[in-house]
């Protein structure tokens, strides 16, 4: 199993390039993204109090939902503290999830395409902001992706002009979680909407098994964006885990069975 850091966070950044461009040292046109915004030169940084809203602990930080999964209370002896210092900065927009960052994950997609080139054709789990570098590996060459994972990601591709649906030969299974609809328009309810439109296309047209699995609508309550993080997610693997199985997907790679 591989663990891929993109190269907008933490320790993959490209720290040297980063204090060239924030000191001036270094080219402007190598401190911009193609969409005119310096990426280099502006560092983010998810705190707990926005994260716990977005990514749906509660309401508001510090009130859980009554059935939250998240260990999240109490505030000051809980997990949740250590979970809030291993946020680390990241590189770019004000978007967190950088879907308009397109050299960062243009450079995300190029390096996981180079890994599964040398490994193997492989299941590659997606989670959140991942979604967008994933799924352009997926589309560019299908023969290299085993199979998606998808939990809770960016926005799932939508219909080529010519009306196939994208990934139409890529089993694909999309996982969501709780109080969705609870958030702001937009959100992460367009989200899941946009993966339910993609897995009945791929449906439709026969070639490989898609489905999104909504977890409160399977009777699963109370889970968060962070799911994997969450009480039950033992639970959750079962769910991925069993899906696969069922649709003979092996989840060892090209070279290592």
């Amino acid at each position: 199993m591989y663990v891929v850091s993109p190269p907008d966070r933490g320790e993959s950044m490209p720290v040297d390039q980063l204090n060239k461009c924030l000191a001036g040292a270094a080219p402007p046109k190598d401190c911009r993204g193609t969409n005119r915004r310096s990426y280099y030169g502006q560092l983010g940084r998810a705190t707990l109090e926005d994260a716990w809203p977005t990514w749906r602990f509660g309401p508001r930080f510090g009130t859980p939902y009554p059935d939250s999964q998240f260990p999240s209370l109490p505030l000051k002896e809980n997990y949740v503290q250590q979970f809030g210092a291993s946020f680390v900065p990241y590189l770019g927009t004000s978007d967190i999830a950088m879907v308009d960052n397109v050299v960062m994950n243009d450079l995300t997609a190029a390096s996981l395409k180079a890994l599964l080139v040398r490994i193997g054709p492989s299941v590659i789990v997606l989670h959140s902001a991942a979604g967008t570098a994933g799924f352009a590996v997926a589309e560019s060459d299908p023969a290299l992706v085993k199979a998606i994972v998808a939990i809770e990601t960016t926005k799932c591709p939508k219909a080529a002009p010519s009306g196939l649906p994208p990934l139409a030969k890529t089993p694909f299974i999309g996982v969501w979680g709780d109080h969705i609809t609870q958030q702001s328009p937009g959100g992460h309810w367009d989200r899941r909407e946009s993966c339910e439109q993609m897995a009945a296309a791929i449906t439709r047209v026969g070639r490989a098994p898609a489905t999104v699995v909504s977890l409160p609508e399977s009777g699963i309550r109370g889970n968060s964006h962070m799911m994997m993080q969450d009480r039950n997610n033992a639970q959750i693997l079962r769910i991925i885990t069993q899906w696969l199985t069922a649709n003979g997907i092996s989840t060892g790679t090209g070279n290592s069975g």
